[in-house]
């Protein structure tokens, strides 16, 4: 009995000491893995739902190793931008309780939350539409329960996820005019090609743009409900072109465009006019949206036989006298529409060659040339009427 009694008091404390280190040491292990873990975002959503709210969903992967077996409690998730020194979170989103068996994906379901920090947001939104790719950064509280041990551990990563990158493939691959222009003065219709760079669901509402021609203003667009899944998206428009401003400014316009002329195409640019949802404006993203400019090139003859594409379709007879008649009414030239009309009618003809023709007998570069040589021809016509026999040319192309 008093062997027992001196064994016991010689490895009791050994015993509790070894105890307590397994007791601390397993947390330690635990608050590391969990620091030594990657938080990639695998998708989700991300939404204006009001000008104060976001809905937003993420899915993403807890790279814990493998045979590790654990649950974590529910944790908030403060989302904030890692290039703002002092910690300012833009917004919480809430985690549900997540079994964790080594690699494990986690989704944190779609919700409402309400914006914190509005000015964050905006900058975080900023690097967002502008760079390739951006860092969301993220911390929290929570704890981890491993068997019988519950351990607290504190989350902090900042992951980089791709980004717009600046809309990189934008562009309008169809446009045409609307003769007579619709009851609210709609007179232009299209496809807008959005591409969605990040792997989220981007849900922005209504959106206006407005078009550009280096500094000219030629008009707006609408584009409604958009909701842009990763990958290019395509989405119908209708806004109002200014037709009457355009030739008052077209020195100015062919300015813009002399550099793009050159190679036989045009540069549209288009900038953020108006952010709605619901019937209300989000000022946060039209403060982000509207100070960038996002500039597509277009085929020139693409481009006049799409928007004028009535004038020259034989099979809209009573349509051609409508569109010309109004086209030259806004521009006050019949003379110089007809001579537009009969130039297009020409690159028509090499637009059907292109498409139909035996490329044996007909050669790619021969075609490209005509076709350069019709647009050159109708652009010199247009300028010369302008002049009205002027000899000193509106603008120099740049070589």
């Amino acid at each position: 009995m008093i062997g027992l009694v001196i064994f016991l008091a010689i490895f009791l404390p050994v015993l509790l000491t070894s105890m307590k280190s397994f007791l601390v040491i397993i947390p330690a292990i635990i608050q590391r893995l969990m620091n030594e873990a990657s938080l990639p975002i695998n998708g989700g959503t991300l939404a204006l739902h009001s000008p104060d709210e976001l809905k937003v969903s993420i899915k993403t992967t807890v790279a814990m190793p493998a045979g590790i077996v654990a649950s974590l409690d529910p944790i908030t998730l403060q989302l904030y931008n890692s290039n703002t020194t002092a910690f300012s979170p833009f917004m919480a989103v809430d985690l549900p309780k997540q079994h964790l068996d080594g690699p494990t994906d986690i989704d944190a379901p779609e919700s409402i939350v309400r914006i914190s920090n509005k000015t964050e947001l905006t900058s975080w939104l900023r690097y967002v539409v502008r760079d390739p790719t951006v860092d969301l950064s993220l911390r929290g509280d929570s704890h981890i329960n491993l068997g019988a041990i519950r351990s607290a551990v504190h989350l902090e990563k900042t992951t980089p996820v791709r980004a717009l990158n600046h809309l990189r493939g934008f562009g309008v691959p169809s446009i045409r005019l609307v003769v007579p222009p619709e009851p609210d003065g709609a007179n232009v219709r299209g496809q807008l090609l959005f591409p969605n760079h990040t792997p989220l669901h981007l849900g922005l509402g209504n959106l206006t743009f407005n078009m550009w021609s280096g500094p000219v203003r030629l008009g707006t667009v609408d584009v409604h409900d958009v909701l842009a899944a990763p990958g290019d998206n395509l989405f119908d428009f209708r806004g109002v072109l200014l037709l009457r401003d355009l030739l008052p400014n077209l020195g100015a316009i062919l300015a813009s465009q002399a550099s793009a002329l050159g190679r036989g195409s045009i540069v549209l640019g288009v900038s953020g006019n108006s952010t709605v949802v619901n019937g209300r404006h989000v000022a946060f993203f039209e403060e982000v949206l509207n100070g960038e400019r996002f500039e597509t090139e277009l085929s020139v003859v693409s481009v006049a036989m799409q928007v004028l594409g009535g004038l020259i379709d034989p099979a809209a007879s009573n349509g051609t006298s409508a569109l010309l008649d109004t086209v030259s009414a806004v521009l006050g030239n019949k003379t110089l529409i007809d001579g537009i009309v009969d130039k297009l009618n020409a690159s028509r003809v090499v637009d059907r060659l292109n498409s139909t023709a035996d490329p044996v007998a007909i050669p790619g570069n021969l075609l490209k040339r005509v076709q350069r040589e019709l647009t050159r021809t109708a652009l010199k016509s247009v300028v010369r009427e302008l002049r009205g026999g002027r000899s000193k040319p509106l603008w120099s192309p740049t070589r």
